[in-house]
């Protein structure tokens, strides 16, 4: 009898679990009884990311690229879509930037093995780990504003992308359009890193 109201009551709360779980991807992506597109968007480029990684590493090059520019193309349209269409909300904010960093590292990752120089996937890791734990550290302060992103942002991810599909391709001298954008990628931190620090100077100086 105690066995049995213990798998009730477990199976009560389990279902309660369950229910709070829904309750809460629902509310992420259903807004108003509408469809968030831009967190769907995000969610989209997550899943893709280990279908492009073994497309990748089965060598079948056209759909890894196919997949690779709709994946893109929809970081693109995320942020447009929500601006306009007034779907912005902090699951986006937070969780966009790093569906992109995901993305962008598991590809490069994968793409160590068919040649790409170990010293891009190094040095865009080590930038996107800097910048994203910058980001923690402000979050929900008067500085988070400062590490929002600015056109340098912008400009390195629009790097990466051409960079990625160079790669992926397997195009000639892919390994040196990867550099440029390492270079980009590089003055985006820095871009961000004096952007911190004239923000945590005011805030100390006010």
């Amino acid at each position: 009898m105690v066995f049995l109201n213990c798998i009730k009551f477990i199976n009560k709360e389990g279902d309660e679990m369950t229910a709070r779980v829904i309750s809460s991807i629902s509310a992420v992506f259903i807004e108003k009884g509408k469809l968030n597109w831009p967190n769907a968007f995000t969610a989209f480029r997550i899943l893709f990311t280990p279908a492009i990684a073994w497309f990748i590493w089965q060598r079948k090059i056209e759909l890894a690229i196919i997949f690779f520019i709709i994946a893109a193309v929809s970081d693109a349209l995320d942020g447009w879509w929500a601006r306009t269409y007034k779907q912005e909300t902090r699951f986006g904010e937070l969780f966009d930037p790093i569906a992109d960093k995901i993305f962008v590292l598991a590809i490069l990752g994968i793409l160590l093995s068919q040649g790409l120089w170990p010293v891009t996937f190094v040095v865009i890791l080590i930038r996107e780990v800097i910048v994203f734990f910058g980001r923690a550290v402000v979050l929900n302060t008067k500085l988070e504003k400062a590490v929002l992103v600015t056109w340098p942002g912008k400009c390195k991810a629009v790097s990466q992308y051409i960079g990625l599909g160079y790669s992926i391709l397997g195009w000639p001298g892919f390994n040196w359009v990867m550099l440029s954008a390492v270079l980009i990628t590089v003055g985006s931190g820095v871009d961000y890193f004096f952007r911190f620090k004239k923000a945590l100077k005011n805030k100390n100086n006010a």
